[in-house]
């Protein structure tokens, strides 16, 4: 049985401004360690835009909004599951909060994905857990593909643009 959601520690609020450029700069320098081509750093940027904002404290419910408990336990910047985080080596449930920690697994993640050859849409599928009781299904799959699709978060291992997508 997968263990309760831990709280996130204290002192951290949703970014906006130098706290979600160091997010997005944490993300891009763990995607640089572990070798994602830059295909797949964005398609995670994209992820992680939709799932938590770049937050390092959000939590989502099943139907990927954001609130202050998860059925599914998803915790951070790229929303780890109980089940992935311990999968990934990580077995104490507050560390899922730790924007390093979380980062650095969320991005094996990803590579792992890029490693196997899997479509944008199947990665995304994989890691939301698409068909499963938690997941926001198939929509929210679409969501973070089309964002991916129409360009938005090109990385250039330097600098990150914004693409507004509508």
């Amino acid at each position: 049985q997968e263990q309760t959601l831990a709280s996130p520690p204290a002192g951290i609020h949703s970014p906006v401004g130098p706290l979600k450029e160091e997010i997005i700069k944490k993300i891009l320098a763990e995607e640089k360690t572990q070798g994602l081509s830059d295909e797949w750093a964005r398609l995670s940027l994209n992820y992680v835009e939709n799932e938590s904002k770049f937050d390092p404290s959000a939590r989502n419910d099943a139907a990927g909004k954001m609130n202050d408990g998860s059925p599914a336990g998803g915790a951070g910047v790229f929303q780890l599951i109980p089940s992935t985080a311990k999968r990934y080596g990580v077995s104490e449930p507050i560390l899922r909060f730790d924007p390093d920690v979380n980062i650095a697994v969320g991005v094996s993640m990803f590579k792992e994905m890029e490693n196997r050859g899997l479509s944008p849409e199947q990665a995304i599928s994989e890691i939301t857990g698409s068909g499963q009781k938690y997941s926001g299904g198939s929509k929210h799959v679409n969501n973070i593909v089309q964002s991916f699709k129409a360009g938005a978060y090109t990385p250039d291992r330097t600098t990150i643009t914004h693409v507004p997508v509508s």
